[in-house]
């Protein structure tokens, strides 16, 4: 599992929507959710969750990525260690973590200023990405 901490608070498969590993990741974003710049949607959220860190127990909210969401985030790391992945949901950036090591694994923490409340509704709303026609 990885920890990401927020800094604040049309699904496209095809490689050439993708930008180039190394290339900023303060970009594109939209309805939907975009991680490092790709559009991720329901096909891509197996569940989101939320639950509590278990060092803080603070409020977290915990996405687990299916195969192609897991094959789409690989992508995203490529070419950006010790760099800012932005996370952003409908428009609203809700993390900016810095990749200090690969992700290998289909689970990500997203950590912030989360009430319980706000982790609930963030894990709802991802539950309800849109999924391409």
């Amino acid at each position: 599992m990885l920890l990401l901490l927020a800094a604040t608070a049309q699904n496209d498969p095809e490689p050439s929507g993708l930008p180039e590993p190394g290339q900023a990741t303060t970009q594109q974003s939209g309805p939907g959710l975009w991680i490092g710049g790709i559009s991720f949607g329901r096909e891509d959220v197996a569940a989101a969750t939320q639950d509590f860190d278990s060092y803080t127990a603070v409020p977290i909210v915990v996405l687990t990525l299916s195969e192609t969401g897991h094959a789409k985030f690989a992508r995203a790391q490529e070419g950006r260690l010790h760099q800012v992945i932005e996370i952003s949901l409908d428009g609203e950036v809700i993390a900016s973590p810095i990749l200090a090591e690969p992700i290998e694994g289909r689970q990500i923490m997203i950590s912030g200023s989360f009430t319980v409340a706000e982790a609930t509704r963030l894990a709802e709303r991802l539950m309800r990405l849109p999924t391409p026609r």
